[in-house]
């Protein structure tokens, strides 16, 4: 079942205005702090009792509050080798520091964002500190363009935001191989997997990793920026487990878990 994508756009427009959002917009610790709270009660009053959250900073002290309980994948992103570097520091210090109210995770953000030099940093720690990861994979067909053919939306995306390294193009990895790397870890979640049954080697990797690796898919996300729904049946046939998530407010109307099951149900 196929829907029009977000402003036939896809995830790289949506990305370039989210993007534009953020760089445009100031936000104070407190504010960002009430932001944080008002997600966490909007969380609870759908029923939701545990909460994963993929964050590109942690600040672990906004999410004492009552509520669910928070588990934050601090995010990396990096392509040059600089800002590989800044990035596995900060998560390193990051994810070093305990909390009795937080518990802690790594992401690498996805195939796209993310050189493989990051990405055995990051793993490297998540297995020194035997942490769990999440990544985005196979979220959508423009970064299995990008990882094939080194071009694409994605490519012009990177380089129009200044991300996309001027000394040398980065290495990046393929989904199989990053499925890989992330069963290496304690265990792991793919987030979305939306194209994965057209890649038939990730996929029996991740198969093969299934007592470590999960899939958490977020039905209405995706149906808005790839133009389709998960691909739920061949999770399931394949014995993988499958955890149910609403990705977040900027793809999202709400913070409904049951809204995005009522999806799937409807369409079968």
């Amino acid at each position: 079942m196929l829907f029009r994508s977000d402003a036939d756009g896809g995830l790289p427009a949506w990305i370039e205005r989210v993007v534009g959002l953020r760089r445009g917009r100031s936000r104070s610790r407190a504010a960002e702090a009430e932001v944080i709270a008002g997600g966490l009660a909007e969380s609870a009053a759908a029923g939701v009792t545990a909460i994963g959250e993929i964050a590109t900073s942690a600040p672990a002290a906004a999410y004492a509050a009552r509520g669910p309980r928070v588990r934050i994948y601090r995010e990396g992103l990096g392509l040059s080798d600089a800002a590989a570097m800044r990035a596995a520091a900060r998560i390193e210090a990051d994810s070093s520091r305990a909390s009795a109210s937080v518990l802690r995770g790594i992401s690498p953000h996805a195939p796209y964002s993310v050189a493989a030099a990051l990405g055995r940093r990051l793993l490297a720690i998540a297995r020194r500190q035997r942490l769990p990861v999440a990544m985005h994979i196979e979220e959508s067909r423009e970064e299995a363009e990008l990882l094939r053919e080194g071009g694409g939306p994605f490519r012009d995306l990177l380089h129009a935001l200044g991300a996309w390294p001027k000394e040398r193009p980065p290495r990046l990895l393929h989904a199989a191989d990053w499925i890989t790397w992330l069963a290496g870890a304690p265990r792991g979640i793919v987030v979305h997997g939306t194209f994965l049954p057209d890649d038939a080697i990730a996929l029996a990797r991740l198969a093969r990793h299934r007592d470590r690796l999960c899939v958490a898919i977020c039905p209405r996300t995706t149906r808005r920026l790839s133009g389709r729904l998960p691909p739920l049946e061949c999770f399931r046939d394949l014995g993988l487990r499958v955890a149910i998530g609403t990705d977040s407010r900027a793809s999202n109307p709400d913070l409904s878990v049951l809204a995005e099951c009522r999806v799937l149900v409807e369409a079968g």
